[in-house]
């Protein structure tokens, strides 16, 4: 992949991702105009801000509430971020390979 073939990839990160299933362990997600109310999802920005929604509580029993969560990422490499976001709890970090990343998909694993 040339230079300006990665950052063309790497601008579609830029945007809302919507989960939409697992494939083993790697989380699926679709990108979307706005993040779904019944769903995890993220929203990455190109100046380093992550939003996250996720669980507002620590039970993952359905029926769940979600909450967006303030954070930031940084770039580890071409294909792995590291993720800094706030919790139900307080603040965690992780890491988020990119296995994929298509204008339809995003294909990730995390890395707790």
């Amino acid at each position: 992949m040339t230079d300006n073939q990665y950052h063309h990839s790497l601008n579609r990160l830029y945007q809302t991702w919507v989960q939409s299933g697992y494939q083993g362990n790697i989380t699926i997600f679709e990108p979307s105009r706005q993040l779904d109310s019944r769903k995890s999802g993220f929203v990455i920005k190109p100046d380093g801000r992550f939003l996250e929604r996720k669980n507002a509580g620590w039970c993952g029993t359905p029926p769940i509430t979600y909450k967006d969560y303030q954070g930031h990422w940084i770039k580890l490499s071409d294909s792995l971020l590291e993720i800094t976001v706030g919790y139900w709890g307080g603040t965690t970090s992780y890491q988020m390979k990119i296995v994929s990343l298509s204008s339809q998909e995003l294909k990730i694993l995390y890395y707790y």
